[in-house]
């Protein structure tokens, strides 16, 4: 899944001018629109003045993905307005909660929306602690959700990596 971070409604609009095009290469499933509705407190590399709330523009872009194979949509839950999250998945999106400052709580009610993973377990995220579990938490006890792991031995320690195939197994 080709993946486009935050960027201008125009970059947007141009992939998704060629995304059908694009789903006749080999091996492409979709693609994996990785913001710009993030939280600018857990942005990592995605450029601040680009993150937003999608306003109709950009809505109508990312929506036409829906129709590209399995593509998804990396988002913040608790930086959107619930029925965004309705509206992308009524869309035929896959939704990812990352880049995000989320309770367990608001991810739990995200999940109940439809959100079904978490981008980038651990990194850009808030974090497991012993009273607010987090997004991390909460996607180590959901199983609802998928997680997605950066496994190139810097993003994340061997245990991590360990801790979250002990609680996500081989298929989330």
């Amino acid at each position: 899944m080709p993946t486009l971070i935050t960027d201008r409604s125009e970059v947007i609009e141009r992939l998704a001018a060629v995304g059908q095009a694009c789903l006749k290469i080999p091996g492409v499933l979709g693609f994996h629109l990785e913001g710009p509705a993030l939280n600018r407190s857990r942005k990592g590399i995605h450029p601040e003045a680009e993150i937003r709330v999608p306003d109709r523009r950009d809505l109508a872009a990312i929506k036409s993905f829906g129709g590209c194979g399995r593509s998804m949509v990396t988002l913040a839950p608790e930086c959107v307005p619930e029925s965004m999250i309705d509206e992308l998945i009524g869309a035929g999106l896959r939704i990812a909660a990352g880049h995000s400052d989320a309770t367990a709580a608001e991810i739990g009610q995200a999940v109940d929306r439809g959100v079904l993973g978490v981008t980038h377990l651990f990194n850009a995220m808030s974090q497991l602690s012993a009273r607010e579990p987090g997004l991390v938490g909460a996607a180590l006890w959901d199983d609802r959700l998928f997680a997605g792991i950066i496994c190139d031995g810097i993003h994340v320690d061997r245990a991590g990596l360990r801790v979250a195939f002990r609680c996500k197994g081989r298929d989330r």
